[in-house]
């Protein structure tokens, strides 16, 4: 069973851009002509969802372990950023698998465009919000009438005042967390691994609240292929996603992968801060995870479950059935790692 942890903590904030090649890379993708047989060699892009860091640290730790290249494969992790849209590159065919929001996806079949979500490095997002520890705030009543800051393309905060009764208003986050240190009462959108710590480490202590909690639980890091490049390129997808799924198991369980990983990591963005990372990497693990015993595998209940939620906020048009949405088919059996190591002494600020 994910636990589901309300810390007591504090936050922090990601860095710049990079590029991690594995076996090579190239922009256009070469691989099988047919989905269910041919050779599983080839290349193609990934688009990740952020810049380098633990968030998509398990494609980086296979790659560190040549798990792309003693496959045969070639392929490039492009960076993501602000102004980078996965579902922009992916439809116009500059990169061939794209890590993007369960919303975004979701947003974007209801448009029509076909689109399959064929693996989810985290099984359950992390997205939910803070507050000052003084606050006191126990529970979702609690943080009602409250100024909320968040995206605007935040969907989490929707379904709590749907599912729990509450009323607040809101304000735009634009990415920096300093209104809500100023401010005594202010709820803030965050990551456990992000804001959680950059609060932490300018002393303010804070509890976390996961939309988790409210029972809205999208996948994490969903990744998202055009049906039209599935079709014609099964095997090497499948060879992709296994070599991913044992980097994402091997990353989350094995200290000397985590560590030569993070050091990669730290290359490829300059502007990355190692105590942030490990803090990520430590804090993370419980959301990627998740219940699932496969890694980067989904189910019909969560998919059903979440798609009636954004139509229920109007946020889509259709019903949908589960397979329509999603496929296992491309993915390994490979399995979740139970023993999970500790970060390594003094990795962050506050380590237990």
């Amino acid at each position: 069973m994910l636990s589901r942890r309300r810390f007591s903590l504090s936050a922090l904030g990601l860095g710049s851009v990079g590029l991690l090649a594995a076996c090579g890379g190239e922009d256009a993708a070469t691989g099988s002509t047919d989905s269910s047989s041919g050779s599983a060699t080839g290349s193609l892009t990934v688009q990740m969802s952020w810049y380098p860091n633990a968030q998509s640290g398990g494609w980086y730790a296979a790659a560190n372990q040549n798990l792309f290249a003693d496959a045969g494969l070639e392929v490039t992790l492009a960076p993501g950023g602000a102004n980078i849209s996965g579902l922009t590159l992916l439809t116009s065919d500059q990169v061939q698998i794209a890590s993007m929001t369960a919303e975004s996806y979701l947003d974007a079949r209801d448009q029509g465009i076909p689109l399959m979500a064929i693996g989810a490095d985290w099984d359950v997002s992390p997205t939910g919000v803070m507050t000052k520890k003084t606050l006191g705030a126990t529970g979702w009543s609690d943080l009602g009438g409250k100024i909320w800051s968040v995206t605007q393309t935040s969907i989490g905060q929707d379904w709590v005042k749907e599912s729990e009764g509450i009323d607040f208003t809101t304000q735009q986050y634009s990415g920096s967390i300093a209104p809500f240190l100023q401010a005594q009462d202010m709820v803030q959108q965050a990551f456990p691994t992000n804001e959680v710590y950059n609060a932490r480490t300018q002393g303010v202590d804070v509890d976390f609240f996961p939309y988790l909690d409210a029972g809205y639980r999208p996948y994490g890091n969903l990744l998202v292929a055009t049906q039209k490049y599935l079709d014609s390129n099964g095997d090497l997808v499948r060879a992709v996603l296994a070599a991913a799924q044992q980097g994402w198991a091997d990353y989350s369980s094995n200290i000397d992968v985590a560590t030569a990983t993070n050091t990669d990591l730290k290359a490829a963005n300059d502007q990355l801060a190692e105590d942030q990372n490990w803090f990520a990497w430590d804090t993370q693990r419980e959301y990627v995870l998740g219940e699932r015993t496969q890694m980067g595998a989904m189910t019909d209940e969560r998919w059903s479950e979440f798609a009636a939620q954004l139509k229920q906020l109007g946020r889509i048009e259709n019903d949908y059935e589960p397979g329509d949405l999603y496929t296992n088919e491309f993915l390994a059996d490979i399995a979740v790692p139970t023993d999970l190591p500790a970060a390594p002494a003094g990795s962050y600020t506050g380590q237990a």
